[in-house]
């Protein structure tokens, strides 16, 4: 049976994670109930500041404005969902992540608004704001600016952390390469995917070693669909996809055409994507000159199965 896609749990806290992940799920959850206002003080530090000031500035308007129910009720939606339900079908908690986009979007607007009484000395007029201490106005400064900070830092390591791993900076291997080639991994990969797109029909199926947990080159540049995926899996137990999973990297064990094509035949697969860190790469010269690859490079080798 599949399995609900929901299931209620608590928002971790990573810090906290690293001691209490021996301990059993319910004792876990309840650990991170306690840490969940700290852990939002980590997060939102400025918003929940701005969200508080806001707050006090405009309770006094609610009924003048029906936005601010609207406004409120949406916070509080992404604040349940974020806090205590997390997805059973994918290893990384995507909706407790996404799930926060629509509040943080409305924090935005309200740290917008007190911002803008801040830069104009407006809160000095407002009876609600002028009441609270300059020290709370610094705390406000403070997060407001480590929030500017830790949001360049997150760009500028997106845009830089590649070029980190190539040049030996960062601590390999790690997942995103075995070395220090992932500009040419990563655009080995593109070249196979690419031409896949444009020199198979569109409903052709392609498997990769499954074992390959996050492959992020596929999902970047691949538009053709893929017989079974670790990444993700929609509608079917976990019991089940784990069987398909190891039929489908079993295929990458094989050093024998025989074997290889009856596999790929089983499970409807038209073409393999072989990469050098797959077991099956040390057998490639053979297999090439019994079966040519469709393309090739340095790094990976496409093949037709299943004929």
């Amino acid at each position: 049976t599949s399995t609900f896609p929901l299931t209620i749990a608590i928002r971790k806290f990573i810090p906290l994670a690293l001691y209490i992940n021996e301990l059993p799920g319910t004792l876990q959850n309840f650990f991170y109930f306690l840490a969940l206002p700290l852990n939002y003080f980590l997060e939102l530090g400025f918003f929940f500041l701005s969200s508080i000031f806001w707050y006090k500035v405009n309770r006094s308007k609610w009924a003048q404005n029906p936005f601010f129910t609207v406004e409120v009720i949406i916070l509080t939606v992404s604040f349940f969902v974020g806090s205590f339900v997390r997805s059973t079908v994918i290893f990384s908690n995507d909706i407790g992540w996404r799930a926060w986009l629509p509040g943080q979007f409305i924090t935005m607007l309200w740290g917008a608004d007190i911002l803008e009484k801040f830069l104009t000395k407006d809160f000095h007029q407002d009876e609600a704001l002028s009441t609270s201490s300059k020290k709370t106005f610094n705390y406000f400064r403070i997060f407001l600016i480590l929030g500017v900070l830790t949001t360049l830092l997150d760009v500028t390591l997106l845009r830089t952390w590649p070029l980190f791993v190539d040049s030996g900076f960062a601590i390999v291997p790690n997942s995103f390469s075995p070395d220090t080639q992932l500009g040419k991994r990563t655009f080995a990969a593109r070249q196979v995917y690419e031409f896949i797109n444009q020199n198979t029909s569109q409903d052709a199926i392609i498997q990769y070693n499954p074992t390959d947990q996050v492959n992020r080159t596929i999902g970047l540049y691949l538009v053709r669909q893929v017989a079974v995926s670790t990444h993700t899996a929609f509608g079917i137990s976990t019991d089940e996809l784990n069987i398909q999973l190891a039929k489908a990297a079993n295929i990458f064990k094989q050093s024998d055409w025989h074997s290889i094509d009856l596999a790929c035949k089983n499970n409807l697969i038209n073409f393999l994507v072989i990469n050098d860190q797959d077991y099956i790469w040390r057998y490639i010269s053979e297999l090439a000159q019994t079966r040519e690859p469709i393309y090739s490079n340095e790094y990976y080798a496409v093949f037709r199965c299943g004929q």
